[in-house]
């Protein structure tokens, strides 16, 4: 697993700016996107639409990540 510099925004202060920014390696550890988690993600969301419900790729994605590493 790596972690990103990036940062996520919490709350909000005045003005609409931010209250305060994490990083985000202390939020979350990045999961790659394997091949496997990507044909995971396209069958998600076939079944899912062939159920009426139309799931947007990242939350799929998201879904299926959890799945390969046994977070679902």
């Amino acid at each position: 697993m790596s972690s990103s510099y990036d940062a996520v925004i919490v709350g909000s202060g005045p003005n609409g700016l931010p209250a305060a920014i994490h990083p985000v390696s202390l939020v979350s550890p990045l999961f790659a996107v394997t091949p496997e988690i990507a044909t995971q993600s396209g069958l998600l969301r076939r079944d899912w639409q062939r159920k009426g419900h139309t799931l947007s790729y990242t939350d799929v994605t998201i879904a299926a990540v959890a799945i390969a590493h046994g977070l679902a």
